[in-house]
């Protein structure tokens, strides 16, 4: 192939529903997410307009062909169609699956987030950056997509900088392994102190973060030197930095500007040197807006933005960070696939704990599976954040052709809610295969 029907191939994986980063394009992906080679997981490959084949013989991924035994030598294929790119099995021996519902040889359109099941391996068909955001040497911080390349690549270039960093992101989503990350890179064999905010009383925090001198209020029986001089010549980490009291923002700003803390009961300014790394799961700017937090402390805080997608958002990276959490056992395919289509609202901190009730199970024998009673319980949690964004059961996520998405919306004038409901779909994904096929639903009204 070459010219414009060449297949285009980088060997990262990335996240969904990503904004382009310097002048990079977001394009339609298959990611090689899991499978018998780890070496090779995060291979992507980008179908073009020439059918894709996907099978045992033909090297359309960078490192060859899927070394997969249980995969045929003619077994699947991915080719362009209206509305988007759709999948085929071509009569192998294992079948096709896509969400664990078989492909046969009536083509299904691929729909963003779908895992393609061939063999032993898994695929993600999703979008992603081209070309893909620039890695950086962070190996705390585990990821082979997009997503996780950004945040290492923000996070070197930041770490020999003064710059105050702020974290956003989901509880559970890395922040606080982002922030350890940063003070190893930019401060090695320094102090790490975190201090948590939200767990902290409101009364205790200016203690807490300035540190109190003896006899200072009623319970003072000792002088404390409060978690900013413990961290003096290192990096504090200031999690929750939202939940600090209005009180506390004032002094916080102060100490910021002058580099300097003035403990509870002290008249003398003492010199702090300390690398600032702040982090929220709440809109801080949205707070501003409604005066709960202070604008002129956003400002100082947020010196470089870090943003770090929930783990629904990068979900190609599920089986490193499963397979990490497991100390590198292997788990069944199926039982992969399975937690690839899980939501994962409470993040990172979720899928370690599934991985640690699997094992606890497991008993010894084959891939680690998902026990019944854990099965259930991520049904539920997926439930959590809403049929907008939760992973729809398997019965909901079939293919749509372009033709019943118009009449979907002609018939409920340009509704989304209403199309996507009157086809089974979710909301979220409706979206996305409108947005694919370039219709505009104010057409239809």
């Amino acid at each position: 192939m070459s010219g414009k029907d060449s297949i285009a191939t980088t060997v990262t994986g990335s996240g969904s529903d990503l904004r382009p980063l310097q002048g990079a394009v977001a394009v339609p992906t298959l990611t090689l997410v899991y499978g018998p080679a780890p070496a090779r997981w995060g291979e992507r490959v980008r179908p073009g307009s020439r059918p894709l084949p996907l099978d045992r013989v033909s090297a359309v991924f960078p490192g060859g062909p899927l070394a997969d035994p249980d995969v045929s030598r003619v077994h699947a294929q991915v080719a362009p169609v209206p509305g988007g790119f759709a999948i085929v099995d071509l009569g192998s021996k294992n079948g096709t699956f896509v969400n664990d519902i078989r492909v046969g040889t009536t083509p299904r359109l691929l729909a963003d987030r779908d895992v393609v099941r061939i063999g032993d391996s898994l695929l993600l068909f999703h979008t992603t950056l081209e070309p893909a955001p620039v890695d950086g040497e962070v190996p705390e911080f585990l990821g082979r997509g997009d997503g996780a390349r950004n945040v290492r690549g923000v996070l070197a270039r930041a770490a020999a900088r003064p710059v105050t960093v702020l974290l956003l992101g989901e509880s559970g989503a890395g922040k606080e392994v982002a922030a350890r990350a940063l003070a190893s890179l930019g401060r090695p064999g320094r102090p790490f102190v975190a201090f948590n905010a939200a767990a902290v009383p409101s009364t205790l925090a200016d203690s807490m973060l300035f540190g109190h001198l003896k006899g200072a209020f009623t319970d003072a029986r000792e002088a404390r030197p409060g978690v900013f001089r413990a961290a003096d010549g290192g990096t504090l980490f200031l999690d929750e930095i939202g939940e600090l009291p209005p009180e506390t923002q004032v002094k916080l700003l102060r100490v910021l500007e002058e580099r300097a803390v003035v403990p509870l009961g002290a008249t003398h300014a003492v010199p702090v040197d300390v690398r600032i790394v702040a982090a929220t799961n709440r809109d801080l700017l949205a707070g501003v807006r409604e005066g709960q937090f202070r604008g002129d402390l956003y400002a100082r805080l947020a010196g470089i933005v870090v943003p770090l997608a929930p783990l629904r958002d990068r979900l190609e990276d599920v089986p490193l960070l499963a397979t990490h959490f497991a100390g590198g056992r292997r788990f069944a395919t199926h039982a992969m696939a399975g937690m690839m289509r899980h939501s994962w609202p409470f993040n990172v901190r979720e899928l370690k704990a599934a991985v640690d009730q699997s094992l606890a199970e497991w008993d010894g024998r084959g891939g680690i599976d998902l026990p019944p009673s854990l099965v259930e319980r991520m049904a539920r949690h997926g439930r959590v954040l809403g049929p907008e964004v939760a992973a729809p059961p398997p019965s909901e996520r079939q293919a749509l052709d372009a033709d019943a998405i118009r009449q979907a919306l002609e018939r409920h004038a340009g509704n989304m809610a209403r199309a996507a409901q009157s086809v089974g779909k979710d909301r979220g994904q409706f979206y996305r295969l409108v947005k694919r096929l370039g219709l505009d639903p104010d057409s239809f009204r």
